[in-house]
């Protein structure tokens, strides 16, 4: 009696290691974007820490940071009719941003090395930009905005060996609401909401990822 036991023990830890072995092997990963824009008078640079984990063989679930800093100028013709004249007007608009997301991604050939993927998103930012005037005197001003986006962005991503891989996105397609206010204290207004697609330089984002 005492062999069978030990059989059928023997067995069940053969069968338990034999599924071991099948079962897919899932991932973390540390990944951490950036992207970058500057031409005619616009700069702009973006920086988001990301942590990804493999659910399933197509599916990866996260969250993210992102910070986002930039700047641009604002010139525009005053017509002034008493006396009849004109007048530019300069000025420059310094912007930082924070946001926070969940973010998956949807591989789309999961077996390449090169891998396509669609990422969906929920993020929220919060922001302060600052109006400073650069062709004439007068007073700084600034104010706050917020935005809650749901969308998603194509991509890739290349394995270069078995713990890092270099990755690619570009644009977002989906939908946002935003309001913002003029006082750091005060309520927020100016609702506004809209489908958009950001196809400009400043969606095309650069990372580099590593697995463990």
């Amino acid at each position: 009696m005492r062999y069978l036991h030990l059989t059928i023990l023997c067995l069940l830890l053969t069968n338990l290691a034999a599924q071991e072995s099948n079962s897919p092997t899932y991932f973390n990963a540390l990944g951490l974007d950036f992207s970058f824009q500057s031409d005619n008078g616009n700069s702009s640079l973006a920086i988001a820490p990301a942590f990804l984990r493999q659910i399933s063989p197509r599916w990866l679930v996260g969250g993210r940071l992102r910070y986002a800093r930039g700047a641009t100028e604002r010139i525009s013709t005053l017509v002034i009719p008493q006396p009849p004249g004109t007048t530019i007007i300069g000025q420059e608009l310094t912007f930082n941003n924070l946001g926070i997301g969940l973010i998956a991604r949807f591989l789309v050939n999961p077996d390449d090395r090169l891998l396509i993927f669609l990422q969906p998103e929920l993020s929220y930012a919060y922001g302060k930009t600052e109006i400073l005037p650069i062709t004439s005197p007068g007073n700084a001003s600034e104010f706050f905005d917020r935005e809650v986006s749901i969308g998603f962005s194509p991509g890739a991503k290349y394995q270069l060996d078995r713990r890092w891989r270099v990755t690619v996105g570009f644009g977002f397609w989906g939908y946002r609401l935003q309001d913002s206010k003029v006082d750091r204290d005060g309520e927020f207004e100016n609702i506004r909401n809209s489908w958009s697609a950001n196809l400009n330089m400043s969606s095309l984002r650069f990372g580099i990822e590593y697995l463990f």
